[in-house]
């Protein structure tokens, strides 16, 4: 497998280009003791965070059913989480050198999570990128997300690549589903947020990796 063999790079946000974690715990963990629960530990947050704010939510508070309520919750955990949007959140080591290699050979490369637009613009802009994204795109920015190819398939337009020709890298099994639904070729990343009763090599992705170095290797780049 060879970078040269892609017109276009895409990544899903949350445990597969950035390590966010730690930041949503931190929101998560806030908003329970304002509620007088007890916290939740980073490992049992990473899990749910590429389930999204909902999600988490429900396995914070799993006595409540009450959908308002819940959706309440999700709204004060979102508040939180962007007062603090970047306080600890990071690239994954290694694939500043892959987007340093997309930029030289002029291979665009995009974003396309189920994020809010505006919380996965908010962190792309913090980071501050040494080379830009062509391409953000959230899960409220169609009426569809993934699982559904539509927003992959609108980053690989931003990127004026067909979708043949687009790679697509994620950390969950909808990011396997998108892809192979727009025609991209799919990696899994297995060191994203995978929660313990998931087996990324069941996904049917064309790779997996299990680490950001991998990657490098697996795209044959030097790590």
């Amino acid at each position: 497998m060879s970078l040269s063999h892609y017109q276009a790079v895409l990544f899903d946000l949350d445990g597969t280009l950035c390590d966010t974690a730690l930041d949503f715990t931190l929101a998560l963990n806030r908003l329970l003791a304002d509620e007088q629960r007890q916290s939740l530990s980073l490992s049992q947050v990473r899990a749910q965070v590429s389930n999204g704010a909902l999600a988490i939510i429900q396995k914070a508070f799993p006595d409540i059913k009450d959908e308002p309520r819940l959706l309440s919750l999700r709204g004060r955990l979102v508040d939180y989480y962007q007062q603090h949007i970047v306080w600890h959140t990071q690239i994954y080591p290694g694939l500043e050198k892959l987007l340093a290699q997309l930029d030289s050979k002029q291979i665009p490369w995009g974003v396309v999570s189920n994020k809010p637009e505006s919380l996965t613009r908010e962190i792309m802009q913090r980071l501050n990128f040494s080379y830009a994204a062509r391409a953000i795109v959230g899960g409220d920015t169609l009426q569809v997300a993934k699982p559904r190819p539509e927003p992959l398939l609108l980053a690989a337009e931003h990127c004026q690549t067909p979708p043949e020709h687009c790679l697509y890298i994620g950390d969950h099994h909808r990011d396997v589903i998108a892809a192979k639904a727009a025609g991209m070729t799919s990696i899994a990343a297995s060191y994203g947020y995978i929660s313990s009763d998931e087996n990324p090599h069941d996904w049917g992705a064309d790779w997996v990796v299990d680490s950001p170095y991998q990657l490098l290797t697996l795209l044959n780049l030097s790590v």
